[in-house]
């Protein structure tokens, strides 16, 4: 059945499922408490064809609302020349460090999956950071072997 026939049998990708911004999920405005379920849903997370936020597994997605970034830098490994990135949605990554920026409020944020999803760093892998990081007259950069790379801000 294709997405017109399921609309018009009533279905909706539509959903009362959101993500508070410190990454709790609820549904129906009740806290989701299933240890399992959490996990599922933050590996779920992706963009709808419209650029929506939604969930999507290998059978079905649908709508939900993210407040704050859709993904956590939960830990990190650092290399002589590489940083690799474990994300809340349970996929391991190269730190793209070019897309690394700090907002106004000092918080550190990367894009991932093929910089398509923005994920903010929880405190434990921006600790693990601060060795790298320097304070220049611009700002700050991270420092990763021989380079120094420039952190936007925004």
């Amino acid at each position: 059945m294709n997405e017109d026939e399921l609309l018009a049998r009533g279905f909706s990708r539509e959903t009362q499922i959101r993500r508070d911004a410190k990454g709790r999920w609820f549904e129906d405005g009740v806290l989701v408490e299933h240890v399992g379920m959490q996990k599922a849903f933050d590996s779920w997370v992706a963009r709808a064809p419209d650029g929506r936020f939604c969930l999507k597994n290998s059978i079905h997605w649908v709508y939900v609302e993210i407040e704050g970034p859709p993904v956590f830098v939960r830990s990190l490994r650092i290399g002589k020349d590489r940083v690799d990135l474990r994300l809340s949605t349970g996929g391991e990554e190269r730190l793209a460090i070019e897309s690394m920026y700090l907002n106004s409020r000092g918080e550190m944020f990367c894009l991932v999956h093929d910089q398509t999803l923005e994920a903010r760093f929880d405190s434990a892998p921006l600790a693990n950071l601060s060795d790298l990081l320097e304070q220049t007259e611009d700002g700050f950069s991270l420092r990763l072997g021989e380079e120094l790379f420039h952190l936007s801000t925004r």
